[in-house]
């Protein structure tokens, strides 16, 4: 592993106390300004040298800076809002690099967790409720169908988003017990890809709320290039193109047990969508056809009123134990 990568992962603990000071400082705490300015400028330092030393990231966070300079706390707090998810995706980037799938797809579903999390805090500052106090102690997916809920009702429509943050915490979740097959290479770089999707939806959730953003198309590109960058050095230049549709039903889909109950080609089709891939109907159902005919088969189908409605052939944990 590059001495880079192994000096910063040592100060993951410094990055994140620096952003929760930024958290604290946006909200009235007192807090030395000059030194909170100089842990956070040497935070973004660390992480654009982590991302090749371009010094645009360096640049982008200026505004922050200034903000704390200047005791702007509406500037601080849409800085954190900002940096702080970007802090665990730099995490996540460190341990694909260590090829640590499981470490992986962990800190994923942690940034997944800290998005539904400061979109609360912002619901709760805006309309003056405490949802987040009620609901912070329950199961993810509560947690997520409520955001969805608020934020439908404030007029942003945000299914999308809400069916990316449960397929990415999902993966996550299943890293407990140790009977579970570990997250394959593929999910691994699945979660690493869709975490700039959620990214993006946040912001604009965020944005729809009345946060103000300087140079978020800016931030937007430099994640969507170390999404793009630091998987080619991991997997190599020709697995960074989009997931074959075969290994996407298999890894995601199969694997979730979205065919435990049986779905027409159609639901599948739907649930791809929902999850952002746009495969072309006539590719799904030809991998659905190949994934239940073959001698490999892992689906099975059975027709019904001219439909084939397509059926977990095993359960998903015995069919990955025996590729283990």
């Amino acid at each position: 592993m590059p001495s880079i990568e192994i000096e910063l992962i040592g100060k993951e603990r410094e990055h994140y106390n620096t952003l929760e000071e930024l958290y604290s400082f946006s909200n009235g705490s007192k807090v030395d300004s000059y030194s909170l300015a100089a842990k956070l400028r040497t935070t973004v330092d660390d992480w654009d040298r982590l991302q090749g030393g371009t010094g645009q990231l360096t640049l982008l966070a200026a505004y922050s800076l200034e903000s704390i300079s200047k005791s702007d706390l509406e500037g601080a707090r849409a800085s954190y809002l900002l940096l702080s998810p970007l802090f665990l995706f730099i995490r996540a980037l460190n341990k694909m690099s260590r090829k640590d799938w499981r470490e992986t797809v962990t800190a994923c579903g942690i940034l997944c967790e800290r998005l539904v999390r400061n979109l609360f805090f912002e619901l709760d500052r805006t309309s003056g409720t405490k949802v987040w106090e009620t609901i912070k102690d329950a199961k993810f997916e509560d947690r997520n169908g409520r955001l969805l809920k608020e934020l439908q009702e404030r007029g942003f429509q945000a299914a999308g988003f809400h069916g990316s943050l449960g397929r990415i915490y999902f993966v996550r979740n299943r890293q407990g017990p140790h009977d579970v097959p570990p997250p394959e290479p593929i999910q691994a770089k699945i979660s690493v890809n869709e975490c700039l999707p959620v990214y993006v939806d946040y912001l604009a959730a965020l944005t729809h709320l009345g946060i103000n953003f300087p140079n978020l198309e800016g931030f937007i590109e430099v994640f969507s290039n170390t999404t793009q960058v630091r998987p080619a050095l991991v997997f190599g230049e020709e697995t960074t193109g989009p997931i074959p549709i075969r290994e996407f039903i298999t890894n995601v889909l199969f694997r979730e047990g979205f065919f435990r109950d049986g779905k027409t080609s159609g639901e599948v089709i739907s649930k791809l969508n929902i999850l952002r891939r746009n495969y072309d109907d006539a590719t799904v159902k030809n991998a659905l056809r190949n994934l239940s005919t073959r001698r490999d088969a892992i689906l099975s189908r059975k027709e019904k009123g001219k439909v084939f409605i397509y059926f977990e052939r095993l359960p998903p944990d015995e069919y990955f134990k025996q590729l283990d």
